[in-house]
């Protein structure tokens, strides 16, 4: 686990001067590997105000530029909503309980789907059973 955590800090250490001189503009003409591997970082940063600036950032380039995926806003919302300790807005992010997985708390759960539909995302049932598909499968390699 360190070396993983070292790897995303250096990870981290690399983005960020690229991010602070052009923002998300490299992933504007093509939301492509280089732009998602980049996502990848801020969504598993540390850093709760570094995560907030950069969706504050693809928030507003997502509102000309239609080819950020909407899913990694969800993700990314989902993920500095709890770091604020609030409730996540789409059901994104899950922990395990009594060996299954469960969202952490959600805003207006009534409302959910509907939200996670405007975003491209499956309902929060297909959500759960997929990760929990793959969650079991990586638990019986281990």
């Amino acid at each position: 686990m360190n070396a993983l955590e070292a790897l995303s800090m250096r990870h981290q250490q690399l983005l960020r001067p690229i991010l602070s001189r052009c923002s998300w503009t490299f992933g504007h003409d093509a939301w492509g590997d280089e732009a998602e591997a980049a996502w990848y970082v801020v969504q598993h940063a540390d850093d709760l105000s570094f995560q907030r600036a950069q969706l504050e950032d693809l928030q507003r380039l997502s509102a000309t530029f239609p080819g950020v995926p909407r899913k990694q806003l969800a993700y990314l919302e989902d993920r500095v909503l709890l770091g604020e300790g609030k409730a996540q807005r789409y059901g994104s992010q899950l922990e395990v309980v009594d060996g299954q997985l469960v969202p952490l708390p959600i805003d207006r759960p009534a409302e959910l789907n509907e939200r996670r539909a405007s975003m491209g995302l499956p309902s929060m049932e297909a959500y759960l059973a997929e990760a929990s598909a793959k969650w079991k499968a990586m638990s019986h390699q281990r």
